[in-house]
């Protein structure tokens, strides 16, 4: 059988790090709470027991675009989704989000009715709270979870004339950034199925703005960021 509707779009990439026994759907199996907190040893991620944990991730966007949450919730609920990819045999989901969401005081996500339809009790919510619930989904069936502050202001990424490719811009600051992935980690830091921070997606130029690394260029060196 088919994934559900509104499910070919959500899996879109998938990212998987080392050898694991097979799980669902051929996939990989979820990783115990009793492996948490997970680190690296040399070049592998490792459990507490030492031994190679292996993610299997798929990519969940929409909630960093101006929709402002994650596609699919239109077709199906958050828990059903979280189910199905369990079912398809994937171990780990990288979120995304944008900055705007952190700092933009709303009552509710634009057009709750049609982008939440397969969620009404979402509706009332502000957009940062319809991304914890959903969050939630994830980790309450036992998926890993990297949430990836894909940009600062909501919309479509990327390119190299949207301002975005540093990890600050013309509306958002350097203190802007840190303040706001500084707020993201304190929100999911005791939840243990939360382990990774991708502090910024696809870097690359912004504007006529080169990134560099160990330049020791402030305005341009992600190394000092």
């Amino acid at each position: 059988m088919g994934p559900p509707a509104g499910l070919g779009r959500l899996l879109v990439a998938v990212a998987s790090l080392g050898f694991s026994v097979e799980g669902a759907a051929g996939g990989f199996d979820l990783i115990p709470l009793t492996e948490l907190p997970l680190k690296t040893a040399g070049r592998f991620i490792v459990g507490t027991s030492g031994r190679r944990a292996h993610m299997a991730c798929v990519n969940w966007y929409g909630a960093a675009q101006r929709q402002m949450v994650m596609n699919g919730l239109d077709r199906q609920p958050p828990a059903v989704i979280a189910a199905r990819i369990v079912e398809l045999g994937f171990n780990c989901v990288r979120f995304p989000f944008n900055l705007e969401m952190l700092f933009v005081s709303q009552p509710s996500v634009p057009n709750p009715g049609v982008v939440l339809a397969a969620a009404p009790e979402l509706w009332p919510l502000s957009a940062l709270e319809i991304f914890d619930r959903t969050l939630a989904s994830l980790t309450d069936v036992g998926l890993l979870v990297v949430v990836n502050n894909h940009v600062s202001a909501a919309g479509w990424c990327c390119s190299a004339s949207d301002g975005e490719g540093l990890w600050y811009t013309d509306k958002y600051s350097e203190e802007d950034w840190l303040t706001g992935i500084g707020m993201v980690a304190n929100r999911y830091r005791l939840n243990p199925r939360v382990v990774g921070f991708d502090l910024r997606n696809e870097v690359r130029p912004s504007g006529m703005v080169l990134p560099t690394w160990g330049t020791g260029d402030a305005s341009t060196d992600w190394s000092m960021a």
